[in-house]
């Protein structure tokens, strides 16, 4: 998947092996930090407004990849500040805003065998209602936790709280974000809290179709 996908919004893959300890395969390091290194325990919807466009933009390559056979069909699984990276443009003649996504573990695509429908797909402060209930994973639960995700840093804390795994994943997939998103997203500009809004719904169907129909400010 990584070979096929290119460099496209994730790590590009160099080199791959088998060796006398087994297989191996070498990845691109990726400078950038990821959204969990830096502090998500203070509101920052500067830096959410900064990378919602490149995150998105990194979102789209991925799930629009394609080959000479057509389309990837490649789901991330795992959309969450973890797996998140953020470069902050330091001199705007020579660099811009970047993101990548990487861990690609959970990851299905057209050519790989499927994660089994019972394993417990995604990070569960992030996931979609339909994966926390089993439900295969899909691009539009992708978006979801991409909301979510920018939605923690805007506000300074995640939609789901506690420590207890199994009260957390039963919640995902009962109760509607909305009333926490229209909190935690109250700092940011209209069109793009507007956005996270239509991203985290509860019903797949009412999110945008696509990473590059959510939110389009000009750039990409």
């Amino acid at each position: 998947m990584l070979a096929a996908l290119d460099g496209r919004g994730a790590p590009k893959l160099l080199a791959r092996g088998v060796d006398a300890e087994g297989p191996w395969l070498m990845m691109e390091h990726i400078p950038f930090p990821s959204l969990a290194s830096r502090s998500l325990s203070e509101p920052n919807p500067a830096l959410v407004l900064a990378f919602a466009a490149p995150a998105l933009e990194a979102l789209a390559a991925i799930h629009e990849a394609s080959d000479a056979r057509g389309p990837l069909e490649v789901v991330h699984g795992d959309v969450s500040p973890d797996n998140l990276l953020l470069r902050r443009a330091t001199d705007m003649r020579d660099s811009v805003d970047d993101a990548r996504l990487v861990d690609f573990g959970l990851a299905t695509f057209r050519d790989g065998r499927g994660i089994p429908s019972s394993a417990l797909r995604g990070t569960p402060r992030y996931i979609a209602p339909e994966v926390a209930r089993g439900e295969p994973a899909t691009a539009q639960g992708d978006l979801f936790s991409l909301g979510l995700t920018f939605l923690h840093a805007a506000s300074g804390f995640p939609a789901r709280l506690g420590d207890a795994l199994p009260s957390v994943i039963q919640r995902a997939g009962e109760e509607s974000v909305i009333p926490y998103a229209e909190h935690a997203s109250r700092a940011l500009p209209a069109a793009l809290r507007d956005a996270l809004l239509a991203m985290v719904a509860f019903e797949p169907a009412a999110r945008p179709a696509t990473a590059r129909q959510a939110w389009r400010p000009g750039s990409w």
